[in-house]
């Protein structure tokens, strides 16, 4: 992982400058606020997958911005597994799980690093209820206790990660193109456009 993570940071300062250099960049950022804040929330309010579960990744295919395709992109580029994501691409038939999904890996994503933000906060955050307060929801997997009243969510603002504002603060790391598209429709433009800048660069 190591060499892997030095190949992101090279492809980083090739891109800085660019406009993708920025949006990438700054989709790093959010994500990494939002591993912290997500630790906060979690031991605030004992929310712990169980270990190996991988259940939400089952049956689903995420769909995603264009930015978070690329940032995708970059992870693919780094682990030199582009030509591996083509191939999958290319197999991918409507319906089918997520290709990135490995039941025999003990971590099950196999771009962790780079999942999408959908995959981030399902079952690790709140949302909002109808009258606008936060509302937890636990995962019938998950063994912690009872859910959290809004209140109690409330009462602890430094830990708490609402869904929607984390989407509407990747919105704002970018261009403005927030149309959605699954992992295959929208992956292998993304990995295209990083290469052809890479190019164009070095």
């Amino acid at each position: 992982m190591d060499e892997v993570l030095k190949n992101e940071e090279k492809i980083l300062k090739a891109l800085e400058g660019t406009s993708l250099g920025g949006e990438l960049a700054a989709v790093l950022k959010l994500k990494d606020m939002l591993d912290e804040k997500q630790k906060l929330f979690c031991r605030a309010f004992d929310m712990k997958c169980p270990e190996g579960c991988g259940s939400c990744c089952e049956h689903f295919m995420p769909d995603v911005t264009p930015m978070e395709s690329d940032d995708l992109a970059l992870g693919i580029i780094a682990m030199g597994r582009a030509e591996e994501a083509f191939s999958k691409i290319d197999a991918y038939r409507p319906g089918d799980k997520c290709f990135f999904y490995n039941p025999d890996n003990p971590y099950h994503c196999t771009v962790y690093r780079w999942r999408p933000l959908v995959c981030r906060l399902f079952g690790a955050s709140a949302s909002e209820n109808k009258e606008g307060r936060p509302a937890f929801k636990r995962c019938k997997w998950n063994p912690g206790s009872p859910e959290p009243s809004s209140a109690e969510l409330e009462a602890k603002p430094d830990a708490l990660v609402l869904m929607g504002e984390y989407g509407l603060m990747l919105d704002e790391c970018g261009t403005g193109n927030t149309e959605r598209l699954l992992i295959p429709e929208a992956l292998g433009r993304s990995i295209d456009k990083i290469k052809f800048m890479l190019d164009l660069i070095i």
